[in-house]
């Protein structure tokens, strides 16, 4: 995407990162299971989830990041939680996924996704791109009138190719839609 389309998004503080010139948008869908915080166990109910991110990629005082500008979880709890204690913009949508296929209805935005996917072998080099995308280690959000930034602790994505058909895709931001045939995909079996 043009970078100045995505500045245009971007609450103050925040300056859109660009590769080779141009801004990404990328949607990440995944199931989250057994989640923790610090030592403490799992919450059967709490734990497991299933999510979907819509986010560009930004940078505030040199340090690289992603801006969240909608996310989706099928937990209501987490929409709760989320929304009044750190203010991220969660959304309640129905979201299902099977092997090989995710699916997700939210009809307060009418936000639609369904895709099919397989992976078709692991990558044997990841490119300057796919680190630039996925090796990212903070998360931006705008509440209140104030920037928060929230480290975020992950291993390296072990990407893979995947094979992607995407039956139904609906994300309106602002003038922008996403494509249905995206410029990128990657497919990650499990990170911690």
């Amino acid at each position: 995407a043009p970078a100045e389309k995505i500045r245009e998004m971007l609450p103050p503080g925040l300056e859109a990162d660009t590769f080779n010139g141009y801004a990404w948008i990328s949607l990440v869908a995944f199931e989250v299971k057994k989640m923790t915080v610090h030592s403490l166990p799992p919450i059967p109910y709490i734990s497991n989830f299933r999510e979907i991110n819509v986010r560009t990629y930004v940078t505030h005082n040199g340090i690289e990041g992603i801006y969240m500008f909608s996310i989706e979880t099928d937990k209501l709890i987490e929409v709760l939680l989320t929304r009044t204690f750190i203010g991220l913009p969660y959304k309640k949508s129905e979201i299902n996924k099977t092997p090989n296929r995710f699916q997700s209805v939210n009809k307060q935005n009418n936000y639609r996704l369904n895709l099919s996917y397989k992976p078709i072998g692991w990558a044997a080099k990841k490119t300057e791109l796919d680190y630039w995308l996925t090796e990212r280690h903070a998360l931006y959000n705008y509440h209140n009138n104030t920037l928060y930034r929230h480290d975020i602790h992950h291993k390296e994505w072990k990407l893979s190719e995947v094979a992607i058909f995407i039956f139904d895709l609906n994300y309106q931001l602002n003038t922008m839609s996403l494509p249905a045939n995206p410029d990128k995909t990657h497919f990650c079996e499990k990170i911690e």
